[in-house]
């Protein structure tokens, strides 16, 4: 998934006023200030779904990587 694409995913949460879901490898080290996820399912191939709060989202792509 692109940082456009995640964008684009935020802002379709934000507007259908939901959270958004990340799935990535459980020994994943997620960047600076990335938000925290309410851990949602452990996978048996080593992968953990996450639920996030698309707007802390969108603002960390924001501050990181300009106008998305």
């Amino acid at each position: 998934m692109t940082v456009a694409e995640m964008a684009a995913d935020a802002r379709a949460a934000i507007a259908a006023g939901t959270r958004m879901s990340l799935v990535h490898a459980r020994s994943l080290k997620m960047p600076p200030k990335w938000p925290r996820g309410e851990l949602l399912c452990e996978n048996h191939d080593g992968r953990n779904v996450y639920s996030y709060d698309p707007a802390r989202i969108l603002a960390l792509l924001i501050a990181t990587m300009g106008d998305v």
